[in-house]
């Protein structure tokens, strides 16, 4: 269904965006933004996503496997492709840290933990696509409902091996925020 072909696509302007306010350039940690778009989405366009809910945080362990939508496409530039879905399976953080001993990771100091970040492992090779486009959601699913658990952050998935972990950042520490920018009580 993401990918195909003919499907209308419309444009939106961003008015304003929001970086968390504990995110800090060249650091990777709190590394999410709220966005609002102009015109609003009109009801019936898109499917809502709920946030996470403790439950569903908790359900998020080593060896889980979550579902993500993304942009791909065949180059490392970021200019989008077609709409792709993939299957992740979550990792521990320290088999995350030890894959990542020989790469740059000096925006973060303090390494990859699990209270901040999901480090997942693709679950099929992805050929000659990138994976990953920042901010594209991991999922989870609770009945008919799906919650965003992680938000693309960081990974190096264009070899089509995928040898190095997706990095996503996990919501669940955020959601007080989100909900006061939402004004939500």
């Amino acid at each position: 269904m993401l990918n195909t072909p003919g499907l209308p696509v419309t444009l939106r302007r961003v008015v304003s965006a929001e970086a968390h306010p504990m995110f800090r350039v060249p650091d990777g940690y709190h590394d999410l933004a709220l966005v609002r778009f102009e015109p609003a989405l009109a009801a019936g366009e898109l499917a809502p996503i709920c946030l996470p809910t403790v439950l569903n945080a908790r359900r998020v362990l080593n060896g889980s496997v979550l579902d993500a939508v993304s942009w791909t496409n065949r180059q490392r530039d970021f200019h989008p492709g077609s709409m792709g879905e993939k299957r992740y399976r979550v990792i521990s953080s320290s088999s995350c840290n030890n894959t990542y001993a020989g790469v740059d990771l000096s925006p973060y100091p303090q390494g990859i933990n699990h209270e901040d970040f999901i480090c997942t492992q693709l679950t099929t090779n992805i050929g000659e696509e990138c994976v990953g486009i920042p901010g594209s959601p991991l999922m989870i699913q609770e009945g008919k409902n799906w919650a965003v658990i992680g938000l693309y952050s960081f990974g190096v998935s264009c070899s089509g091996t995928a040898q190095y972990p997706t990095v996503f950042t996990r919501v669940s520490p955020y959601i007080t925020w989100i909900y006061e920018k939402l004004g939500v009580r």
